[in-house]
């Protein structure tokens, strides 16, 4: 958004929004980039609101404003994106009532089809900050922004909506994947243990130790697992009965309150599986094809870019999103599109891909190749803006590019090597070797020998 066109500051009678600063780098990076596309661009001051005085910094103050038809819902928006990314309100990302009302805001910001610059950026930053949820509620709605495009500038909310679909999908995994399944496993170690000492329990606590090794096992692929709920939901069936039986051969106090800490964890299992299921992978439901079509975009159409005073392509744009997308969904057609884009014209697009097939270890030929590619020489599409850049400027963006671009194939050749161990990433090391000797900056090279130390010692 340029300066001439941002919203006017408050008037006094009107209750005034914070004032919004021009967004940091890091900033910037944690709610726009997603691993490995590489924006290679001008950040311009796209906020110059300073003038606007304080408020309370409630969320829930924000809502309110998010429903008003003023110049305020687009600030509110903003705000309302920062406060759930932050840790201090974080029992409001699994609020039902507040992400609906989020969510109603932006169905009906979408009903009324104003393909403006501030509704679109209003539209934007609201499906920005639905992606902050661990509750599947406003899926929907995102389905809706991330495929509803009656206007080249409305592909800004596509964008955001597929960035948010990745984002919420983990967040609702999260939670199983990092505390309640772990938990559960422990729970049901120790008490297949305080029950052992009744031959009676004896049957049980076995089941209830088989169930523990199957719980840790989904733990750890759980944040890649395409049908998570299903799976979650089909182990707190096998615990329910297990629990009860447990609870039968119980010697002490201390034994039946731990079993019941079993109970209380396979509850909240149930629930969060019903969540995790919202975004289980189903080749023919309106998610996946969201994001499959997003990924398989083509078009000729172009775009006025506020930011680069320039039209522009903005189909690479969706596929990039839409790979990172089905990386995080997982799935037999999301990998197998993935596996399509490594040949995709655009590198962002095949470097997206061959990040997300490494969460995966879905190794390949054509992998490595695209893995070698990165470390060693890659490809570079800057989009500059009307006039260019001097060449300092270009130089620095296209060093950090390439730094970054090899930085994220280290990272995912890691992955591949963890998930795939058996795979031969022969090519691949050989491009590690090359940066490792030679690279630019000494981090790289130090990176680079950090991976390859890992992957000819099988440590990874």
């Amino acid at each position: 958004m340029s300066a001439t066109d941002a919203p006017k500051p408050s008037t006094a009678a009107d209750a005034p929004l914070p004032p919004v600063e021009p967004p940091s780098a890091g900033f910037l990076i944690q709610l726009f980039v997603i691993p490995g596309v590489i924006v290679a661009a001008i950040v311009g001051v796209w906020l110059l609101f300073t003038s606007l005085a304080s408020d309370s910094g409630d969320p829930r103050t924000y809502l309110e404003h998010l429903r008003s038809n003023t110049d305020k819902r687009w600030h509110a928006a903003f705000y309302l994106a920062s406060a759930l990314a932050g840790d201090e309100h974080t029992e409001l990302r699994y609020d039902p009532q507040f992400m609906a009302d989020m969510a109603d805001v932006l169905d009906r910001s979408i009903d009324d089809g104003d393909t403006g610059e501030q509704a679109v950026a209003f539209r934007s930053f609201l499906g920005r900050a639905l992606g902050h949820f661990h509750i599947a509620g406003s899926l929907p709605t995102l389905v809706r922004a991330s495929t509803t495009q009656r206007d080249p500038n409305e592909v800004e909310v596509r964008l955001s909506a597929l960035e948010a679909i990745a984002q919420l999908t983990d967040n609702i995994r999260q939670p199983l994947a990092e505390r309640l399944l772990p938990q559960a496993a422990a729970l049901a170690r120790k008490s297949a243990d305080a029950i052992r000492s009744s031959p009676a329990g004896m049957p049980t606590a076995d089941q209830l130790t088989a169930a523990a090794d199957e719980a840790d096992a989904l733990a750890k692929i759980a944040r890649r697992t395409p049908d998570l709920g299903h799976r979650a939901a089909q182990l707190a069936e096998k615990l329910g009965p297990l629990v009860e039986a447990a609870q039968a051969h119980a010697a002490s106090p201390d034994d039946r309150d731990r079993i019941d800490e079993l109970r209380a964890t396979v509850a909240e299992i149930v629930r969060q599986s019903r969540e995790a299921a919202a975004v289980d992978w189903q080749a023919s439901s309106p998610l996946a094809q969201a994001v499959l079509n997003a990924a398989g975009e083509r078009t000729e159409q172009l775009r006025e870019d506020p930011r680069l005073k320039r039209s522009v392509r903005y189909d690479h744009l969706l596929r990039e999103r839409g790979a990172f997308a089905l990386g995080v969904l997982g799935g037999t057609e999301a990998l197998a599109r993935l596996d399509d884009l490594l040949s995709d014209a655009h590198p962002n697009v095949r470097y997206n891909a061959a990040t997300s097939l490494c969460r995966h270890g879905a190794a390949s030929a054509r992998l490595n190749e695209t893995l070698a590619e990165m470390i060693s020489d890659p490809e570079l599409n800057i989009d500059e803006p009307d006039g260019g850049f001097n060449d300092s400027t270009r130089e620095n963006i296209e060093s950090n590019a390439r730094q970054q671009i090899s930085a994220n194939a280290l990272r995912a050749t890691q992955l591949l090597a963890q998930r795939a161990p058996q795979a031969d990433l022969a090519p691949v090391v050989a491009a590690i070797e090359r940066l490792a000797e030679d690279g630019e900056p000494q981090r790289l090279r130090i990176d680079a020998r950090t991976v390859l130390e890992e992957l000819k010692g099988g440590n990874l």
